[in-house]
């Protein structure tokens, strides 16, 4: 090759480098990934009970230049981990402008069973999630 001229070509260490760090890359990426995953799966499925149920305002949503006030049902549900007794707040899963209609769709007598099950994590029973699939 004459002076002064570049190879298009990788050196071999050039290559090497790359290979790595793209290995590297691509095992760090699957292993976030199969963390998240399976991180809701490790969490102990359970039922629950209703002690409590609420509406807290969300905050406004801009609509056709209207702010429109939004509400989301919250319920205050009590569940045994481990034989100890937990209770915690937990997003009924309704949120509307309209407060009367989550209020409808949430209203349950406190000591009836919840409407879905939850997910506790067993690191932090304090920590729970609304299993979507409801009963």
């Amino acid at each position: 090759m004459a002076e002064g001229k570049q190879s298009r070509y990788l050196s071999g260490w050039q290559v090497v480098l790359i290979v790595v760090l793209v290995a590297g890359a691509v095992g760090f990426s699957v292993g976030l990934l199969d963390r998240n995953h399976s991180h809701h799966q490790e969490w102990a499925e359970t039922t629950c009970i209703v002690d409590a149920y609420g509406i807290v305002s969300v905050g406004t949503l801009l609509a056709d230049d209207t702010k429109v006030q939004q509400y989301r049902g919250e319920y205050t549900v009590r569940y045994l981990f481990k034989g100890r007794d937990y209770s915690q707040k937990i997003d009924a899963g309704f949120t509307d402008s309209d407060r009367r209609w989550v209020e409808q769709r949430i209203a349950i007598d406190p000591g009836n069973a919840c409407p879905f099950n939850i997910r506790v994590n067993p690191q932090n029973p304090h920590e729970i999630r609304r299993v979507v699939a409801s009963k």
